[in-house]
């Protein structure tokens, strides 16, 4: 009887340490919620706030795996990790989530084509072709136009001394996106 009462007040104390978890992320940002397909943008260097000139700095794709959400990003190699992990990557715990104005786009079949794309390029080098620069916000855009055929922004050009002309995303470009809301 004693170790089950012990075990009851353990299990009750990781409930109420959740529940302090989930609800200091909802004081943090008041719209807390996600849904697989939504993209989250986090602050996390000041020298990459002056040279993107954007308040984010960094983007993923959420996913639920497992009852759990989980957000894809690529950083040299695509990672995974928590929801509540990739928040912490951000300096000062700043974040928005923001999802397709359109969601109806996001059916099914869509969101499964996005999550195994996703899941192909798990622990890959990224890059999408000879001509693009590497960053994560390539990444996001890259999994929403092969699976929606929707570009969330446009794309910048870039030269550099070796006069070979290549493209990037900007971050800002696409927080700005008219296809995407808070």
């Amino acid at each position: 009887m004693k170790n089950f009462t012990l075990n009851y007040l353990a299990l009750i104390l990781c409930g109420l340490l959740s529940y302090t978890t989930l609800t200091s992320q909802h004081i943090s940002n008041p719209k807390f919620s996600y849904a697989d397909g939504d993209i989250i943008f986090i602050k996390n260097n000041i020298n990459e706030e002056l040279a993107t000139k954007s308040k984010y700095t960094f983007a993923g794709v959420i996913f639920i795996e497992d009852s759990s959400p989980v957000v894809y990003y690529a950083n040299k190699t695509v990672n995974k990790c928590l929801l509540s992990e990739f928040i912490n990557l951000s300096s000062s715990k700043k974040y928005i989530i923001k999802h397709l104005i359109e969601k109806e786009i996001l059916t099914e079949d869509v969101i499964s084509t996005m999550h195994a794309i996703a899941k192909i390029k798990l622990n890959i080098n990224y890059k999408t072709n000879d001509t693009s620069i590497q960053n994560n916000t390539n990444f996001v855009w890259d999994i929403y136009k092969s699976s929606t055929g929707l570009p969330l922004c446009k794309t910048e050009k870039l030269v550099n001394l070796g006069n070979v002309t290549k493209t990037t995303i900007a971050i800002k470009d696409m927080y700005l996106s008219e296809f995407l809301e808070e």
